[in-house]
């Protein structure tokens, strides 16, 4: 939380605000600081653990860190979740045994922080390259990971972006021809959910890097616009047209043919639900809605 925002919320309410912290390994809040006008600073802690949550500043090799000392932040306790479904691998790299309680685990969170002398604790950053888009926690490196496992591909690299007045995953890669994109769309969805694929991607001749050779992340080139499918017929009927409306509105863009996939254009879950809803207002009846159980 800000901590201008923070100090003009409490002026104006007069309400007490919390600054909190967690992902949803742990139950989402796993630290919750009382904002104090008188101590609002260039930052704000995330305050001290609840609901019986514990918080560990470790190093790489997991031993504790002094006060003030930035590390890796771990969380144990209770609202530990269980785990990944069916990740295996990835089940034992973020769920540790707690090595200060016996028969207890922790999560590695990823996050980079420390720990006050007065017991709260202050967010750096990450550690490695793990976003959030629209509920979902992403490793971008498994979508460049998937995107490097394509044949001809020699570089990959992959960005949260905003494009197109939305925040999306937008990708660059080498070593493809600009026709084989197509191609490369259709192997990468087999290998990643709809979630983590990226809404665009640009071919260059070769990636930027840094002087000790790793992707110069900061030097990619702008993203470009999202293309439409160049064989793709306009609407036509009253159904497709009023469709076709729908879509241009939630995707925000003119260029949309009967044959463009919904996905390659830069929807989401969030569009998707606009376009639903639309679409039972445009034919007068409820469309049944699925869900996991």
């Amino acid at each position: 939380l800000p901590a201008e925002l923070a100090q003009r919320f409490m002026t104006v309410t007069g309400a007490q605000l919390y600054n909190v912290y967690g992902p949803t390994e742990t139950a989402i809040f796993a630290t919750a600081w009382p904002c104090q006008a008188q101590a609002l600073g260039a930052s704000l802690p995330v305050g001290f653990p609840i609901d019986e949550s514990r918080i560990y500043i470790l190093d790489a090799g997991s031993k504790l860190l002094p006060f003030g000392v930035l590390g890796e932040v771990y969380i144990a306790g209770r609202a530990i979740a269980r785990g990944y479904l069916n990740r295996p691998e990835l089940n034992a790299d973020a769920f540790r045994a707690d090595p200060f309680w016996p028969g207890q685990r922790m999560y590695r969170t990823g996050d980079l922080g420390w720990l006050g002398t007065d017991g709260n604790l202050h967010f750096q950053g990450r550690i490695d390259r793990q976003i959030k888009l629209r509920g979902y926690r992403i490793e971008l490196g498994e979508i460049e990971a998937a995107l490097l496992a394509v044949e001809q591909v020699t570089q990959a690299a992959s960005k949260l972006v905003e494009l197109e007045g939305r925040p999306v995953i937008y990708a660059w890669i080498a070593g493809l021809e600009e026709q084989q994109l197509p191609q490369l769309r259709n192997t990468i969805a087999a290998r990643l959910p709809d979630y983590m694929l990226p809404s665009g991607i640009s071919v260059l001749a070769s990636l930027p890097i840094t002087a000790t050779g790793k992707i110069d992340y900061d030097a990619l080139p702008a993203p470009q616009a999202i293309a439409g499918h160049i064989n793709s017929r306009p609407a036509s009927g009253r159904l497709e047209i009023g469709l076709l409306a729908l879509w241009e509105k939630a995707l925000n863009r003119q260029d949309i043919g009967v044959h463009d996939n919904f996905f390659d254009l830069g929807g989401d879950s969030i569009a998707a639900v606009e376009i639903l809803t639309g679409i039972e207002q445009l034919l007068g009846r409820k469309i049944a809605r699925f869900r996991l159980t």
